[in-house]
């Protein structure tokens, strides 16, 4: 099963950094490639721990994010997708409910 999430990458002095409301990690690259699949790593991670402790993943990912929260005078450079996360499988059945 899959899962859209919103996610934001920054543009840094040395690269890239990037975050997703919907998970508690980031990823870091030199390009917005390597910053994404770090991303993905991390938020599998994410998953991999909450499969191991039977905690669902079944908050509904976000559709919005505030900028005012951590950049109030919108000084960044940002690229904002859509992303496909793969969801483990004991998780799925309270992930579509």
């Amino acid at each position: 099963m899959k899962r859209t999430s919103l996610v934001v990458f920054e543009k840094t002095e040395t690269g890239w950094g990037a975050f997703s409301p919907d998970y508690p990690t980031g990823g870091l690259g030199a390009t917005l490639d390597e910053t994404r699949k770090h991303l993905l790593e991390g938020i599998g991670y994410c998953l991999e721990e909450a499969n191991e402790r039977a905690k669902v993943v079944s908050t509904p990912p976000a559709s919005t994010i505030d900028f005012s929260e951590f950049d109030p005078d919108h000084t960044g450079h940002y690229v904002i997708e859509w992303l496909s996360i793969d969801i483990p499988v004991a998780a799925q059945t309270e992930v579509a409910a």
